[in-house]
């Protein structure tokens, strides 16, 4: 039987949430049933993902444009080659790649909706114009076929009358694993040249405003205890900012962003978040996947996250310090009684399992093309003849 061929268009493999979740996607795709390209359509970023995405053999294809250019040329370039690809699905996620497909003349685009654009954008991009881009990707993604990656994305959708389906974020849990034993866990924070004792709190992922990192260095100043750390593993804007703020404080470790956050995540504690708004967050399901009980925001992402999993982790009321210790109070009588650890891996495996994840858009990709009546025309029309 012919391979379903599935052409992805984003616009960089930049180390960031999205990326990785393709990554996990096309992972965990069956390669007897699908044949995998990915075009981008700018080059690589210094911190991209492009090398992990070679390690299991999918075709790459890159444009070389900037983003002015593929404006004016992305949408010519991108369907020479598409005509020579011939694929039977496209697959998109981001407002260039997105804006793109609406321009194709192909029966079947999907797209995968992570954020909502009024709030990334203005932050990103400034005020006016981030709210101008982000009214031009809700056009885009009302000529799609949406896919959200979370019950609180497609909640939003609808209220911007974006017609959607859900398939939840996945995490790859044969790679992000906990350690059961205290003393490998003692062992794993020498290893990382950190306090060998002590109640660690993490925190991953970038320094930006949106992810609210300065209340978790405030609360953990007024209110921790000695033995308490708080370890954020990540870079971005706010750094220096944020670092003025820790100074002279030893139980807040700052650490570059890795390749490998896993043996940090097993040398904690507690995983940590205090996001004004997330989609699905990578960060929290890898802590989940690694059996760390978690505290987060009450945002309506995290709400979707706990009540999945009461036993695996607590919410705080966003901005309120006395709310978050509370929560490490509440979540220390968990571990006692519920075991939250072993809870925040079975949800991870139960509800958010990369292999999940991918059998869930097979399922989709199968549904559109049996649905169709013409598989064979798809290409023709793309290229015109």
């Amino acid at each position: 039987m012919k391979k379903v061929a599935i052409v992805y268009i984003v616009s960089t493999l930049g180390r960031t949430g999205p990326t990785r979740q393709l990554l996990n996607l096309v992972k965990h795709l069956d390669p007897q049933s699908f044949d995998v390209h990915i075009l981008t359509l700018s080059p690589e970023p210094k911190d991209s993902l492009k090398s992990k995405f070679r390690e299991i053999r999918v075709n790459l294809h890159c444009l070389e444009l900037t983003r002015l250019a593929s404006v004016f040329f992305g949408h010519a370039k991108a369907k020479k080659l598409l005509c020579t690809l011939e694929p039977d699905i496209i697959h998109t996620q981001g407002l260039r790649a997105d804006w793109l497909s609406t321009r194709m003349p192909f029966p079947h685009k999907i797209t995968t909706q992570r954020n909502n654009p009024f709030s990334d954008y203005p932050q990103l991009m400034g005020l006016v114009v981030g709210r101008v881009a982000a009214h031009l990707h809700c056009y885009a993604l009302r000529q799609l076929e949406v896919i959200t990656c979370s019950d609180s994305i497609a909640s939003l959708s609808h209220g911007m009358n974006i017609n959607n389906n859900v398939i939840r974020n996945g995490v790859d849990t044969s790679a992000f694993k906990p350690i059961q034993n205290p003393e490998l866990q003692r062992a794993q924070r020498m290893d990382l040249g950190l306090p060998p004792d002590g109640r660690f709190f993490i925190y991953t992922g970038p320094l930006i405003v949106r992810k609210n990192v300065e209340f978790l260095i405030k609360s953990i100043i007024v209110h921790a205890i000695d033995s308490d750390y708080l370890i954020i593993l990540g870079t971005g804007p706010l750094l220096n900012y944020l670092a003025q703020i820790a100074k002279g404080r030893p139980n807040i470790i700052f650490r570059n962003s890795t390749d490998n956050v896993l043996p940090y995540l097993q040398a904690a504690d507690y995983f940590v978040s205090a996001s004004y708004d997330e989609g699905l967050p990578n960060s929290v399901l890898e802590a989940l996947a690694a059996g760390l009980p978690i505290l987060l925001s009450d945002i309506s992402a995290h709400h979707e996250i706990i009540k999945l999993s009461p036993s695996s982790g607590e919410l705080f009321c966003l901005n309120r310090p006395d709310t978050f210790y509370r929560a490490i109070d509440d979540l220390a009588a968990k571990q006692k009684t519920e075991n939250a650890n072993n809870a925040a891996r079975a949800s991870a495996v139960k509800y958010f399992s990369a292999e999940q994840m991918a059998a869930g858009y097979q399922r989709l990709y199968d549904d559109l093309l049996t649905q169709s009546l013409h598989i064979s025309n798809r290409p023709s029309r793309i290229c015109g003849k």
